[in-house]
């Protein structure tokens, strides 16, 4: 035993010392935006406005015809860095499928005193309209995001899904222990 540590939920392992978790980024060459296309089908913007986003909202999206995935990337001076992919469509896997390294992108009105913490990019935009809001893309805080959430100097809220409440309660801990003011949201309905 190495004194390490594995989550079945999401295949995060740490062995003796912090590991990234394995993401499915593929070759540098690869992160590339050229086939996508700036107009989601009218399908998929059906199910992104049935979650609460506006047209504001939509529009940051992308749509790869190859893959039948609506896109959200995150770019850094005009370089994609980071995207998201998911499918709606029958016979495409409907996860959520990540490619470059985890980008930590405030999204919403950031004049309010708080910021909300979030599994995924869908629930961050929907909260946005009342409050700044940060994706985890997934529900682990990353280590250099602990910084960046203590620079902003406001109280944060862990918003997480109700099934991952637990790990919810260990990022409020962890954000009390550097000196940020914190506490959970708990709805019986994801964000």
């Amino acid at each position: 035993d190495d004194g390490g540590a594995w989550c079945f939920s999401c295949g995060y392992r740490v062995s003796g010392k912090y590991l990234p978790k394995p993401t499915e980024t593929p070759l540098e060459d690869e992160l590339d935006d050229s086939q996508w296309v700036d107009t989601l089908p009218s399908p998929n913007r059906l199910w992104l406005s049935s979650y609460g986003l506006d047209d504001s909202d939509l529009q940051r999206f992308k749509f790869d015809p190859m893959s039948g995935r609506h896109i959200y990337p995150i770019y850094r001076d005009r370089k994609l860095m980071f995207y998201e992919a998911r499918s709606i469509r029958p016979g495409i896997p409907k996860k959520s499928l990540q490619f470059g390294e985890k980008q930590f992108a405030p999204v919403g009105l950031h004049k309010t005193q708080k910021v909300v913490l979030v599994e995924d990019i869908v629930s961050a935009l929907k909260v946005g309209h009342h409050a700044q809001a940060v994706s985890l893309w997934g529900s682990n805080v990353l280590p250099e995001w602990f910084r960046a959430l203590r620079g902003m100097r406001k109280e944060v809220l862990v918003w997480l899904d109700r099934d991952k409440y637990p790990q919810a309660i260990k990022i409020q801990r962890a954000l009390e222990w550097i000196g940020v003011r914190s506490r959970v949201i708990s709805t019986r309905e994801d964000p």
